[in-house]
């Protein structure tokens, strides 16, 4: 009898106990490395206010404020702060497609291993663009799909795996200037899911089947335009 999608392959990692200890506490390649750059690239200084859109359990949220004096905030569909509210880690529940902020709202917006989820990548775009000040900044690090000749999946459903819903690198591109901001920087970091892969063998937790295919790891800065005057 042939296997179910669900047999094939074990849940995403993000959710498996078994990948924790080589997830660590941001549950992405890299811990808080493209964090930390992303944060000195776009500027971050004390006071500013950022959105961790996809917060997860707050990681990014805390090492914002901790590190950088950010007035840091986050929002995932299902929040899930190992500490609470009141020791630095305010977490919203709510969607990233609609964000219950008014324009303008924020400095910067940070989104990692997040946008591959979607179902719907350009509306969220649009709101990340729709919310960031003049100026503000956008920094995004995900999976996606190198070399020219990948295709773009069709997407009729969320992805249940950053790796299911990896984009190619020329697509992302194209989402990220459609929806409004001008692209300052995009790096090639697939050297830290290589790293991960080895951590996730050296733990003896099997990876997604997902990531037999070719993935990479990126991370790309952005701006949305100050306004022209008048």
């Amino acid at each position: 009898m042939p296997l179910s999608a669900s047999d094939r392959c074990p849940a995403p990692l993000w959710v498996r106990p078994d990948a924790r200890p080589a997830l660590g506490e941001t549950l992405r390649p890299g811990g808080f490395a493209l964090t930390d750059a992303a944060a000195e690239a776009l500027g971050l200084r004390p006071g500013m206010a950022v959105l961790d859109a996809g917060c997860g359990t707050g990681a990014t949220v805390r090492r914002l404020r901790r590190r950088f004096g950010a007035l840091a905030l986050g929002i995932d569909l299902s929040p899930d702060p190992p500490e609470p509210p009141a020791h630095g880690s305010p977490l919203l529940k709510g969607s990233i497609d609609a964000l219950p902020f008014g324009d303008g709202r924020f400095d910067a917006v940070f989104c990692e291993c997040v946008l591959s989820l979607q179902h719907d990548p350009a509306r969220v775009l649009a709101e990340f663009h729709r919310t960031l000040a003049p100026g503000g900044g956008l920094a995004l690090s995900d999976l996606y799909l190198p070399g020219p000749d990948s295709a773009c999946p069709t997407r009729t459903n969320a992805p249940v795996s950053c790796s299911g819903g990896a984009l190619p690198g020329t697509n992302l591109l194209s989402l990220v200037r459609a929806a409004g901001f001008r692209v300052e920087r995009f790096e090639d970091h697939s050297v830290l899911l290589r790293d991960l892969a080895a951590k996730l063998a050296w733990t003896g937790c099997a990876p997604n089947c997902e990531h037999t295919r070719s993935t990479g790891y990126f991370l790309l800065l952005a701006r949305k335009p100050e306004e022209k005057n008048a």
